[in-house]
């Protein structure tokens, strides 16, 4: 759909169900903010939110791939923290319900138990 070749400061063009704003300083059309809040959704464990979750599999074998899609079953919340001594931990916290991709990728580091986690968005 094409956006209007004159526009001035401040108007406002409607794509599907998105609005877009002209800004006549840069000469950009940007998505407009109908709604009065920025971002999106913030509930814990909505479509299209973001969390910190590490898998609950702990076998050599169970790596994150970057853009593969879990179950939420195989994943649970996580928090990391370190020790005086340098010791990494990964605390799981709940389990989210969905499916999630996974924004980032974790290989395999050790034999025997491994904790891996990384962000991912929930996709359904």
């Amino acid at each position: 759909m094409a956006f209007p070749t004159t526009p001035a400061n401040g108007d406002t063009h409607t794509v599907g169900s998105v609005t877009w704003s002209y800004n006549s300083t840069t000469d950009i059309w940007a998505q407009a903010n109908t709604s009065g809040s920025s971002g999106g959704a913030t509930t814990l464990g909505a479509v299209g939110t973001y969390a910190f979750l590490m898998r609950t599999s702990t076998a050599q074998g169970s790596t994150i791939s970057v853009g593969s899609s879990y179950s939420g079953s195989s994943l649970t919340y996580a928090g990391v923290s370190r020790s005086a001594g340098n010791n990494i931990i990964i605390s799981p916290s709940g389990t989210p319900s969905g499916t999630w991709r996974a924004m980032g990728h974790v290989g395999g580091a050790f034999s025997g138990f491994n904790q891996r986690a990384t962000s991912f968005v929930r996709i359904s």
